[in-house]
């Protein structure tokens, strides 16, 4: 009984908690990102499904704790990112990152190798300047939105974690033009590369995703 007590407890407590969060957000969005709400095709999502399987997860659990600041990715996508490694465990290649902020879900992938015997170097790749090569299209971010990070922030956090983790990104050419044309890591062949929402316009030439494999985006 004293057992079902606390997951009761901890059940309600986090509901409140996201909650009162989603609340905050909804109200706050016409004021924050009043050109998404303008468009008609932004809004609150509020998903049924009640199934979450990280829960029972307890490595996936300590490692998102330990990255959680240091990405701005969901635990949804982060579950699913640690969950195709899994999958894609006996196909051969690299894994590769494009687009790694502060490091989090890139470490998360990385561990997730080492956890599972993979030997071929995880890539995180990134030009450290934040949002860069903007346009018209762009009505939320600008160049330079999420430079707060650096290659060190990085190689601390997969320090910290002790991590054997190959960061690529210092020994690219730097801005994303440079990583259009392809880059000392072409060619590369992948297992698995994770490219950001807003990176799906690159045309990516440095990497070949190997049959079986998937590009994660």
């Amino acid at each position: 009984m004293p057992g079902a007590v606390a997951r009761y407890t901890a059940y309600y407590t986090e509901l409140i908690g996201r909650a009162g969060f989603s609340v905050a957000k909804g109200a706050a969005l016409p004021f924050v990102r009043a050109e998404a709400v303008r468009s008609g095709v932004h809004g609150m999502a509020y998903p049924i499904s009640t199934y979450a399987p990280w829960r029972g997860d307890p490595d996936f659990k300590r490692l998102r704790r330990a990255v959680r600041r240091n990405t701005m990715v969901d635990v949804w996508r982060l579950f699913e990112l640690w969950s195709l490694v899994a999958e894609l465990a006996e196909i051969p290649g690299s894994i590769l990152e494009v687009g790694v902020w502060r490091g989090g879900s890139g470490a998360l992938l990385a561990e997730r190798a080492a956890r599972l015997g993979i030997r071929e170097p995880v890539f995180l790749c990134d030009t450290w300047e934040g949002v860069v090569k903007t346009g018209a299209v762009d009505t939320y971010y600008h160049d330079g939105k999420h430079d707060d990070t650096s290659r060190r922030v990085v190689e601390r956090l997969i320090e910290r974690l002790a991590h054997q983790c190959r960061a690529a990104a210092g020994r690219l050419p730097r801005g994303h033009r440079s990583i259009d044309r392809g880059s000392e890591l072409s060619p590369l062949s992948c297992r698995c590369r994770r490219l950001p929402i807003g990176q799906r316009r690159l045309r990516l030439g440095l990497a070949q995703v190997v049959a079986g494999g998937c590009r994660r985006v």
